[in-house]
């Protein structure tokens, strides 16, 4: 069963699982509605993407698009928590609060990105400092939270939980470079994740939260699938990475959330690789990184390499889900 907080302004429909479908319904159309305004701001402001140079040709046309348009679903993930109640329970509330402030990290680089009108924002020797304080941090309020969390080996679940955080942050931000590709890969770990919460029995508002955060990337794709017409920014891929990393480690499924996210690893491999080899050997392992764009550099269409990953993903989810319903049926 859900909290009772979660019960509020009549989303009771007697059943739990209704009524999270319900929530992330909800989650849906307010970041559809939120990010397409969101947009619209923006391009006003003339806030606008800038495009490395070094990059495919194919991105090019890309210039210009309004950036930023992430803070819609955040708004609407904050909204749909709040009117629902969630925003009372304490582990929500540390999620939805490590959400905001990565949010906040990410905004700072795209205002720095649009200050210097240059694709380059916060240098990342002061950035990564400034997120592993805030995750360590987070971690610290949740296992305080759960005393019994962290299980025989405290300190290592606590490192394990905070590089889930950090890791799982800048692993969502790296997938952040094709039309849809974040936001619908959010979307389909967000569900299973929280599909394979509930199976395992955690939290209901936990649970809650991440159907939330699945229908809010979801329906960014209304303005963000190919092709885009708004990208989400550093503001809104933080933001998306934070509150699955988050809720991760509230539901210490740290692993679990690797596996799902095995594309989200993938890239953000290709980056530590591809900078380790070129400071060591001066040589690039990858055409570009992250993966993504090597694939682009290697001839394949935005749109391929888009539904491809989105297939995988599912694929993933699908195969979590069946093994951990074999595991409650048993062999027989």
């Amino acid at each position: 069963m859900l909290d009772d907080a979660t019960w509020r302004l009549g989303l009771v429909l007697h059943d739990p699982a209704s009524t999270i479908v319900l929530l992330g319904a909800v989650a849906l159309v307010l970041s559809a509605g939120c990010s397409a305004a969101a947009a619209g701001v923006i391009r006003r402001m003339g806030v606008r993407q800038h495009v490395r140079l070094d990059g495919p040709e194919t991105h090019l046309a890309k210039q210009g698009t309004p950036q930023m348009a992430g803070i819609g679903f955040g708004i609407a993930i904050l909204l749909t928590a709040a009117l629902s109640g969630l925003v009372v329970s304490q582990q929500c509330a540390l999620v939805l609060g490590l959400m905001a402030v990565f949010g906040l990290i990410g905004f700072i680089d795209d205002y720095l990105k649009y200050a210097k009108q240059s694709p380059y924002g916060w240098n990342a020797r002061y950035r990564l400092p400034a997120q592993v304080v805030c995750g360590a941090l987070f971690v610290g309020l949740t296992q305080m939270a759960m005393p019994d969390a962290a299980g025989p080996h405290p300190f290592g679940a606590y490192l394990l939980a905070v590089l889930c955080v950090v890791g799982g942050a800048n692993a969502v931000n790296f997938a952040d470079g094709l039309d849809g590709l974040c936001a619908g890969l959010v979307a389909i770990v967000g569900a299973a994740l929280a599909v394979c919460a509930a199976a395992l029995g955690k939290a209901g508002d936990l649970v809650a939260l991440g159907a939330i955060v699945a229908g809010a990337a979801a329906g960014f794709l209304w303005i963000n699938g190919p092709p885009a017409q708004a990208f989400m920014g550093d503001v809104g891929s933080m933001t998306l990475g934070a509150a699955l990393s988050g809720l991760a480690v509230a539901m210490r499924m740290e692993v679990l959330f690797g596996v799902l996210g095995f594309v989200f690893v993938i890239e953000a491999l290709s980056v530590i690789l591809q900078v380790a080899s070129f400071q060591l050997t001066g040589r690039r392992i990858f055409r570009m990184a992250p993966f993504h764009h090597h694939l682009e550099k290697c001839g394949w269409p935005e749109q391929r390499i888009v539904v491809r990953a989105w297939l995988l993903t599912v694929a993933v989810a699908l195969g979590a889900i069946a093994c951990l319903i074999v595991d409650f049926r048993g062999p027989n």
